[in-house]
């Protein structure tokens, strides 16, 4: 995939977690949830690789961790 896809789905990504987010009723920030994402992806423990364009299963894998975090904005 060329590197503008992979702007291209994170973007997409982050707008649907803020769009879940305020449909939910959890006023959250676009920056808030970017940097939430980018914590995620930037810890080693999670498993991204940061050196190569995210592939579908990175995807795969910030929706789920989207759930997790959509848990913790509904507490």
């Amino acid at each position: 995939r060329p590197p503008g896809d992979n702007n291209r789905a994170m973007s997409s990504f982050l707008n649907r977690f803020f769009l879940i987010c305020a449909v939910r009723g959890h006023a959250v920030s676009e920056t808030l949830v970017a940097f939430m994402v980018k914590a995620v992806v930037l810890d080693p423990r999670n498993g991204f690789n940061v050196d190569r364009i995210l592939t579908k299963q990175d995807v795969q894998k910030l929706e789920e961790v989207s759930l997790v975090l959509n848990y913790f904005f509904s507490l």
